[in-house]
């Protein structure tokens, strides 16, 4: 059995809302769109923010990815 220490928390600590305020919402939504408003919003301003707020989950990720692999090595071991 594989216990689970404090390593893994900042990856569920990422909070996806965090550096992403209504304003930033509005300001691709407009550039966007232009001058005038749209009936529909283009996919791509979307894109923009949520490639950025999965950027934020990279490091974590990666810690997480090395603690399962330190965890296997661990295991082939014994």
């Amino acid at each position: 059995m594989v216990v689970i220490d404090g390593d893994y928390r900042s990856f569920f600590e990422v909070d996806p809302c965090e550096e992403l305020t209504d304003d930033d919402i509005r300001t691709v939504i407009q550039d966007a769109s232009g001058p005038r408003s749209a009936l529909f919003v283009p996919e791509v301003p979307f894109e923009v923010l949520i490639r950025r707020q999965i950027a934020r989950l990279l490091d974590p990720c990666v810690q997480c990815a090395r603690f399962v692999y330190d965890e296997l090595i661990k295991m082939s071991h014994s």
